[in-house]
């Protein structure tokens, strides 16, 4: 998947939702997350990245919707 649009402004797209600390190195967490409908017809997804000191761990790709 992938896309060129950015939705809202370039500034919603790198802006810090969540920022979790670990306190061990085997602690885990999870967290659900809200995040508003666009205003205007899809497709659309949902990128979602973890990161640690600038550098991606991890990331996935919702399913497109409408």
């Amino acid at each position: 998947m992938g896309g060129s649009h950015r939705l809202h402004g370039e500034w919603l797209n790198t802006n810090l939702a969540y920022q979790l600390t670990a306190t061990s190195n085997q602690d885990t967490a999870s967290l659900d997350f809200w995040i508003p409908l666009p205003p205007k017809p899809g497709p659309y997804f949902i990128r979602s990245i973890l990161t640690s000191d600038g550098t991606t761990i991890a990331s996935i790709d919702s399913e497109t919707f409408l």
